[in-house]
């Protein structure tokens, strides 16, 4: 019986077990609670193993929100140039656009707070000038109704990110590194599925023949690689990884 080795990379466990199951999966096993409940805890740990190999992931994160603040904060500061223009106007627009300005007067710090506090006043502020006192006042300008509009799109938007963020940085907290993963995963392909398989493939060949050979053939190409990469001595720390 072929089996994964132990050298396999955690990028190419993580490939061999999702092809794997993939093939697996093909038939129903609805009543058989061994595999069913092996299939559930590879399929499981196999996550797992993918989470902890997007190494990039928070760096990601990181970039998304400070292009998004970017924007946040271009708007923030055309808005105030904006309404402090308006301001000058003669009549009901100047009146009114003195007192959007009024909202967003005591605020020229915004820009300079941190994400959590900038996306707070945002909120705050738009809330006040599209509330039922001060949104006549914006609606005479709609370039302006506009902007302050993007700007809390934006602003839901970096929201999301910095809360995505925080649950991507305690689950990786709470994850195994790749390498020990990576272990749990190919001692559950080889320990249960694969004996499994042999089994149940000897008690019934027509129907379970070709899905066994078909599993053998895609860990056999997975030990090639191991097999290949070995003969490489540069690549024997990062076959660990």
């Amino acid at each position: 019986m072929e089996t994964l080795r132990v050298l396999a990379s955690a990028e190419l466990a993580n490939t061999t077990t999702t092809l794997s199951l993939n093939r697996v999966k093909e038939f129903d096993w609805a009543e058989n609670k061994v595999m069913t409940d092996t299939l559930s805890e590879l399929e499981t740990e196999n996550n797992s193993l993918s989470l902890s190999l997007i190494k990039n992931r928070a760096s990601v994160y990181t970039s998304l929100i400070k292009e998004t603040d970017g924007v946040c904060d271009n708007l923030l500061t055309g808005i105030r140039l904006i309404v402090k223009g308006y301001c000058f106007l003669p009549g009901d627009e100047g009146e009114s656009a003195n007192k959007i300005f009024s909202i967003i007067k005591p605020h020229a710090n915004i820009t300079r707070l941190s994400y959590d506090e900038e996306s707070a006043l945002i909120t705050s502020i738009y809330n006040k000038v599209t509330d039922a006192e001060h949104l006549p006042n914006l609606e005479k300008f709609p370039i302006l109704k506009r902007m302050f509009e993007m700007v809390n799109t934006e602003n839901v938007n970096i929201k999301s990110l910095l809360k995505e963020s925080a649950e991507y940085r305690t689950q990786q907290a709470a994850m195994l590194p790749a390498g020990k993963q990576k272990r749990i995963v190919i001692d559950i392909l080889n320990s249960r599925l694969l004996p499994y398989l042999q089994i149940i493939m000897l008690s019934d060949e027509d129907k379970y023949k070709l899905l066994y050979n078909d599993i053998q053939n895609i860990i056999l190409k997975a030990n090639t690689k191991i097999k290949m990469s070995a003969t490489k001595p540069t690549n024997e720390v990062a076959l660990e990884n």
